[in-house]
């Protein structure tokens, strides 16, 4: 009844009750006798009474609307080999799963290059990946296809003017070294690659390169990598010898740490 009086398109909930008193007994007879149970609401003391129940200090507040979230998703769990023959869009599927486990964060930024190297039969990747990462709740993708190219809905850039990427997508980039290292200085440091090969390309495994996955299709493969990181830490453990013949025990030590991960 609070509720209903309020002249507004906003949705409004009851969120707290300040009291409520109910006589069970007398109310349970009341309800037999009669088949309606009206309800009244006062205005000015904001009591609502029904019967043998009273509500006093109701509170109500609006809350935003669920946007519509278009068509379902249906998710399904499944093995997938790292080297295996699979579609461009379950390809790329897969590979934007690993992306979002390991980077944790809403906003996805993707940089596509389009060359020299890109076959004329190839189409743009980015529509996918944006579809992709539409379907995952809350992620926020930027999509930026780049060519210096004179492409339709593709921006007339290189991949130097872009940085903080999480993804940069190009083709045949573990052939060109040149390319391989623009694209190293255009993401951040956990950021990942995705080289669009010949299906005849054989692949040499790179110190300084942590292959992930390979997927094949019928036109190309599909190579997502990311680059090996080295870290070397340097401290010491230094300690105090005391009269006590239990701390003597303690000595100085210098740790060199040092290991690869991907």
């Amino acid at each position: 009844m609070k509720i209903l009086q309020e002249d507004t398109r906003q949705l409004y909930v009851p969120t707290s009750i300040r009291r409520i008193v109910i006589d069970a007994k007398r109310h349970t007879v009341y309800a037999e006798r009669n088949s309606i149970m009206p309800v009244t609401l006062s205005k000015e003391t904001g009591i609502i009474r029904s019967g043998y129940i009273k509500i006093s200090g109701l509170h109500a507040r609006w809350i935003a609307r669920r946007k519509d979230l278009g068509i379902p998703v249906v998710e399904k769990h499944v093995f997938v080999p790292n080297q295996t023959s699979l579609t461009t869009k379950n390809a790329i599927r897969v590979n934007m799963q690993i992306l979002l486990e390991n980077l944790m964060s809403y906003k996805i930024k993707v940089a596509e290059l389009i060359d020299d190297a890109t076959r004329p039969e190839s189409e743009p990747l980015g529509e996918i990946i944006s579809d992709v990462l539409g379907d995952q709740p809350l992620i926020q993708p930027d999509i930026r296809v780049l060519s210096s190219l004179n492409l339709e809905n593709v921006e007339d850039n290189s991949i130097t003017t872009e940085t903080k990427c999480n993804l940069v997508v190009g083709s045949n980039m573990l052939q060109r070294s040149q390319i391989l290292h623009l694209a190293f200085g255009s993401t951040k440091e956990d950021g990942f690659f995705l080289s669009r090969e010949h299906l005849d390309f054989k692949l040499d495994r790179k110190k300084d390169l942590n292959i992930i996955s390979i997927f094949t299709n019928e036109k190309e493969k599909l190579i997502f990598f990311k680059k090996t990181k080295t870290i070397c830490n340097n401290y010491s453990v230094v300690s105090k010898i005391s009269k006590n013949p239990f701390l003597n025990n303690f000595f100085f030590c210098k740790i060199i740490v040092g290991h690869l991960y991907g």
